[in-house]
Parts: structure tokens; C-alpha cells; sequence
């Protein structure tokens, strides 16, 4: 079985982006919120706080290319950053929601389980996608 891969969407741009592109600008924290269950971790980049929500898939949707392995392997999870003033929208947002999607998605997922959080726009993407690919669940 090959190890699951997690990608690291962020609503800042970074220089490289990729599976566990966190690794040179983040310092992860793995804790769990007792209070916000869509809260899955803590984290700083440049020393502002970050919220990350989880996507996890059920079936293989996604594939990376793995160089070292010269194999391609499965995303297994998507975590989604943001800032705790709001919700920013993130380049896999539009893909994700569309329905033809939602028998790939876990729903265990956190993002699944996360209050409403607007964005400066007033949009609210975290219940947006929620609400799409909740609705056969």
C-alpha cells in the first residue's frame, strides 16, 4: 500500500507548491480544536496564525508524481489554510465542487464540519462546499 499524500493549498502564493509544500514555510502543530471541530490544526507562516480544514477522499481522485518512486501516487487528503478572519478562495475550489465529485469525498472529513466563515466578499466557500458535497450523504 502506498503511503497517503497530503496537498497543501494555501491562500498566500508560495514558491513551490506540491504535496507537504509546507515544509519550508510552515512550523506545524498537530493539535485538535476542543471548541471547533473544523478547526484540524495549528499553524504560523510569518507569524500569523493559520486554520486548517481537511478534505479526505474515500476512492482515488487525484495523482501526484512521485520522482524518487517514479510512480504516481493518490492525494489522499487536501488541507485547505486560512486565515481566522475569513475564508480565502483557494485555485481547487471550483473542481471540487462539482457534484460528479462527492462520492470521492470522506465524510469525516472536517471541512464538512466547519461553521460558517465569510470572506471579505461576504462569500462563504467552506459551507459552500460543504453543502455540495453533503447533499448524498
Amino acid at each position: 500500500m502506498t503511503p497517503s499524500e497530503v496537498y497543501h493549498v494555501f491562500p498566500f502564493k508560495v514558491e513551490y507548491e506540491g504535496p507537504c509544500s509546507w515544509r519550508d514555510y510552515l512550523q506545524i502543530e498537530e493539535k485538535t480544536s476542543e471548541n471547533d471541530p473544523s478547526v484540524v490544526k495549528y499553524t504560523t507562516f510569518r507569524g500569523k496564525l493559520l486554520l486548517g480544514r481537511s478534505l479526505k477522499f474515500c476512492k482515488d481522485l487525484i495523482f501526484i508524481y512521485n520522482a524518487e518512486k517514479d510512480v504516481k501516487m493518490p492525494i489522499n487528503e487536501i488541507i485547505f489554510w486560512s486565515y481566522f478572519d475569513g475564508e480565502a478562495h483557494h485555485p481547487l475550489k471550483d473542481e471540487l465542487l462539482q457534484p460528479m465529485y462527492r462520492n470521492y469525498v470522506d465524510p469525516g472529513s472536517s471541512i464538512l464540519k466547519s461553521k460558517k466563515n465569510s470572506t471579505i466578499e461576504s462569500k462563504d466557500f467552506i459551507t459552500d462546499i460543504a453543502n455540495c458535497l453533503t447533499i448524498n450523504f
